[in-house]
């Protein structure tokens, strides 16, 4: 089949004008089309990112808070833990202080008076005595009495010096200073 063109030339390329016009009229639609989609998409993919990030932020938020109680949840740990092991601690090492006590009142001589005891030093369960004599024979017997005691232990004297009473300054004597251990086994009993 042969087809023939029987037109007048004017005509064919009025035709030939409107096919290349009606192809860039296409052209142009798919473009607009192509522009509007890719506007709406990034418009989409911009709305979400922009509400992300405002979800973002409140989860940076409430998880900075949560962060915040964590640290304090673990410092309260860490302080109660440390209490516990005092307490285990001190339990472990209960001591019967009236015994203790009852002991030293009733070692102390008529011309001697303490003016300080320190229980809780840092050597090794080691008791320091302080006090006033009136002599250095009021002071040995004092310490003889000490270490005669189940109690005490390593009963030293530490240091004597003259000096007067200090709740009366008109009596002279002597300031002592004892050492000694507890005997843990006795005190514990």
């Amino acid at each position: 089949m042969i087809r023939l063109n029987l037109l007048p030339p004017n005509i064919k390329e009025n035709i030939a004008y409107a096919k290349k016009n009606a192809a860039i009229y296409q052209l142009l639609i798919k473009l607009i089309a192509c522009f509007v989609t890719m506007a709406a998409i990034v418009s989409v993919v911009g709305y979400i990112v922009f509400k992300n990030q405002e979800i973002a932020k409140d989860e940076k938020a409430v998880t900075a808070a949560q962060l915040a109680s964590w640290k304090s949840t673990e410092r309260d740990a860490t302080d109660f833990a440390n209490r516990l092991n005092l307490v285990d601690k001190l339990d472990g090492e209960k001591k019967n202080w009236p015994v203790v006590f009852t002991e030293l009142a009733g070692s102390v001589p008529a011309n001697v008076k303490l003016t300080s005891y320190n229980f809780t030093n840092n050597q090794a369960e080691r008791v320091e005595l302080t006090g006033f004599a009136i002599s250095n024979t009021d002071i040995g017997t004092f310490r003889e009495i000490l270490a005669k005691s189940k109690l005490f232990q390593y009963v030293d004297i530490e240091s004597v010096t003259a000096s007067t009473d200090p709740a009366n300054n008109a009596i002279d004597g002597l300031l002592f200073r004892i050492t000694m251990n507890l005997n843990q086994v006795e005190v514990k009993k």
